[in-house]
């Protein structure tokens, strides 16, 4: 995880798609910008990563975040609607570690208004996927299509 925030409040970096929602902790973010306008490595589709469908990149809103991710920067394809949330401790619930193995890319999940609304996605584990590609997911969906 980035900075320690257990006990803090924290701000969250939210990604909607039309098949799934998943955050980072805005602290963990180096930049933003227009996927039309990227010229480095192919980002990491997060949402193909969580068992979504992949993401499709021919959409205007389609942006990449930059995480610093142990000092590299990790670029992550966010199809969808960005926003900010501003949490509380107890907004954030850690994974159990049984799901935790099975699941190793969510650190947290986020209950707002009582409902559990989002992932909050571990970097240094993305980070690894992104290194890693053939042991990402069965239909090695590490990187978007987007070459």
């Amino acid at each position: 995880m980035p900075p320690d925030v257990r006990g803090r409040d924290s701000t969250l970096l939210a990604i909607t798609t039309a098949t799934t929602t998943w955050s980072v902790l805005s602290a963990s973010v180096a930049g933003i910008g227009r996927l039309s306008e990227w010229t480095g490595a192919p980002p990491l589709d997060v949402s193909a990563l969580l068992g979504a469908p992949a993401s499709t990149n021919d959409s205007d809103e389609a942006r990449v975040v930059v995480l610093d991710a142990q000092g590299k920067q990790l670029p992550l394809l966010a199809a969808g609607s960005l926003s900010l949330l501003y949490t509380t401790p107890e907004q954030l619930l850690e994974l159990p570690q049984a799901l935790r193995h099975a699941s190793p890319f969510i650190a947290q999940v986020a209950l707002l208004d009582g409902v559990l609304r989002l992932f909050v996605l571990d970097p240094q584990q993305l980070l690894q996927a992104w290194q890693k590609p053939q042991s990402a997911t069965a239909d090695d969906v590490h990187h978007s299509s987007s070459r």
